[in-house]
Order: structure tokens, then C-alpha cells, then sequence
């Protein structure tokens, strides 16, 4: 990912070492990422390094997340996203962590994990099950669709018998 005003590709270290070390202690936590209490902030920094580039966890985020979060991720690979912090976009990503978000607002994603990401997205067995997923996302969000359309003339139905009845009396 580069940044705007510097035009720089930022590593996994780089973007975790502007963390505090009781952020980082939080995200060993969240990670389930085993560190000495008295660990130093490099150590720390490596030990979450390791978690966040294994291949088969983030192979698991990557088929858990919907087409909109893929989307996502590769639009921040691709280009400068700049971003409130406040805001939902990247909130799938965020939370993993797998992009940061910088002071000024510039999404990151390291540049180990882009190529993780890319390394992953190549493998023909992935693109396989993303296709799958992605199908049957389509079909849940059409029925969920239609769910709601039926459940409107149901209440359109209703609602006309109801006005009938008003004009009536």
C-alpha cells in the first residue's frame, strides 16, 4: 500500500511498531497469540508478524469474508483509500487486523500480506471455493429478497383489506 503524501510501502513491522506496546499485548489477545508478560515490544512485534502472515489463517478470513470485504481488501492493495477513522469501511479488515489505518486517515495493507494475499488468490483450490461462496451468497441474498418482497404483498394485502374496511363503515 503506498501513502499519498509519501508515496511509501509500508511492512508489517513498520505498521504494528507505531502501536503501543499495550496495543499490540491486546491484539496478541484477540490473536490468541502466546507472548511473554515482560516481552519487548519487538518480540511482540515479530510473534504477531507470524500470526498475521500464516497462510492458512488468513486463507480462512479470506473464505469467511463476503465479496464486498474481498472487494475491499484488493481496492486498497490496488490504490490509495484515505478513510475516517470513525468510519465502517474496512471494519472486516480492521478488526482482524489486516489493514491499519494511519493517523491521516490512508488505509494500509503491509506489504507481506498483500503478497500472502496475492500468493493465496493464485491457488486454484482457493478460487474455486471464493467462486463457490461467492454463488451461494448471491442465492442467500436473493432469497433473503424475496423473502422481503413476499412478507411487502402480504402486508400490501393486508393493509388494502384494512383500508377497504375503513371506507366501508
Amino acid at each position: 500500500m503506498k501513502n499519498q503524501s509519501e508515496n511509501k510501502v509500508y511492512t508489517l513491522a513498520e505498521v504494528l511498531g507505531k502501536h503501543t506496546i499495550a496495543e499490540l499485548k491486546q491484539m496478541t489477545q484477540v490473536l490468541e497469540v502466546k507472548v511473554l508478560s515482560k516481552a519487548k515490544k519487538q518480540e511482540i512485534i515479530d510473534a504477531l508478524s507470524a500470526k498475521l502472515l500464516d497462510k492458512e489463517l488468513l486463507t480462512a478470513w479470506l473464505l469467511a469474508a463476503g465479496k464486498q470485504e474481498i472487494e475491499e481488501l484488493e481496492l486498497a492493495m490496488a490504490e490509495d483509500v484515505v478513510i475516517a477513522e470513525e468510519s465502517g469501511r474496512f471494519y472486516y479488515w480492521r478488526n482482524l487486523p489486516v489493514v491499519f489505518v494511519t493517523g491521516d486517515g490512508v488505509v494500509v495493507v503491509p506489504s507481506e500480506t498483500a503478497a500472502v494475499y496475492n500468493e493465496i488468490k493464485s491457488d486454484s483450490e482457493y478460487a474455486q471455493k471464493r467462486s463457490r461462496i461467492n454463488v451461494f451468497d448471491e442465492y442467500l441474498m436473493s432469497c433473503v429478497n424475496l423473502y422481503r418482497y413476499h412478507n411487502i404483498l402480504v402486508y400490501l394485502k393486508w393493509s388494502d383489506r384494512n383500508e377497504c374496511k375503513k371506507t366501508r363503515a
